[in-house]
């Protein structure tokens, strides 16, 4: 495949395969991204492809992965040469492991909203920040050193928007809209355009889960965790963690991310970083690793990787 050779299928995402595979010419491993071929969207995923590529070459920062080259295969199909990780998904983690110490649980949050930053930065919004797009390489949850090292990357942009595009969008009730339903900010499960603040309740809602261990919503029905979204209040985290006092600062700053109204969040990542932080003091010490595990069945990501709501935007 061009300057690459595939050593090992690795995962199948909602668009596409990831391989491991060597460049040739540079001599290190590196991680092809390519959509399938069976797949009956296969010129959407490839468009999808495309601006994901432009979208990561855009971002140099260590929280977000490095995209080397982009090419094309002898069926013509366009694959991403990326940057290849070696760790977990925070999905992963999640799963087999037992609720997380606060500490641990800043850390990886600080570092997932400094990625946003970033993207931010040059006019992108992530738009599916979930813990299957987030990449934990470093610290004890994977069991390598952490000192000095970066904990977790940003592995996925293939839904994220231009903010330039978004301001000018329009509806258009002729698509669907992209997204993981647990996730999706209120504005986003309505199919009304977007701002950076969208990611800020996306990372509200993997903050919330976090330290609840379950999503703010649940339910089997994605299009009813969707309007949970757009017109319920998710229950308190002290209901989730006995340490937790009810209605204390780290309680309310999530609740702040996870409003319903975009007005009403932080501004921008960096202000969710700096009410974090404050945020943080309101916590207990830690005395204990909490032994309960996941107070619910968390639902497949890739069952639910697609939703269809009421109208998609458009720019003109």
């Amino acid at each position: 495949m061009g300057n690459c050779q595939l050593t090992a299928h690795l995962n199948r995402g909602g668009m596409g395969d990831i391989y491991a595979a060597d460049h040739l010419f540079l001599g290190r491993p590196v991680a092809i991204k390519i959509p399938r071929f069976d797949d009956d969207r296969l010129v959407f995923n490839q468009q999808r492809l495309l601006s994901e590529a432009r979208f990561l070459a855009a971002v140099s920062h260590p929280n977000v992965v490095g995209v080397h080259d982009m090419g094309l295969t002898q069926e013509q199909l366009g694959y991403l040469v990326m940057e290849l990780l070696d760790g977990s998904s925070m999905e992963q983690i999640m799963d087999r492991m037992p609720l997380l110490l606060f500490p641990t649980i800043l850390h990886l949050t600080k570092e997932i909203a400094r990625g946003i930053v970033a993207c931010h930065r040059v006019g992108i919004i992530c738009a599916d920040i979930k813990p299957d797009n987030i990449m934990v390489v470093h610290g004890p949850l994977v069991g390598r050193p952490e000192r000095g090292a970066v904990w977790t990357k940003i592995i996925d942009l293939g839904t994220a928007r231009s903010i330039e595009a978004e301001a000018v969008a329009i509806p258009d009730s002729s698509e669907t809209v992209l997204g993981t339903p647990a996730y999706m900010s209120p504005e986003m499960a309505l199919g009304l355009p977007l701002d950076p603040r969208s990611d800020i309740y996306s990372l509200g809602t993997l903050l919330y889960e976090l330290v609840a261990g379950r999503p703010p919503f649940v339910d089997p029905d994605p299009n009813v965790v969707l309007e949970q979204h757009v017109y319920l209040e998710p229950p308190p985290l002290s209901t989730f963690r006995q340490e937790l006092t009810s209605g204390c600062d780290f309680e309310q700053m999530v609740n702040r991310c996870l409003a319903k109204s975009p007005e009403d969040r932080p501004a921008s990542a960096t202000e969710f970083l700096n009410e974090l932080d404050g945020a943080a003091r309101s916590l207990p010490e830690p005395k204990f690793r909490p032994r309960t595990r996941r107070s619910v069945s968390r639902p497949s990501q890739k069952r639910l990787q697609t939703a269809v709501v009421k109208t998609k935007r458009r720019g003109p």
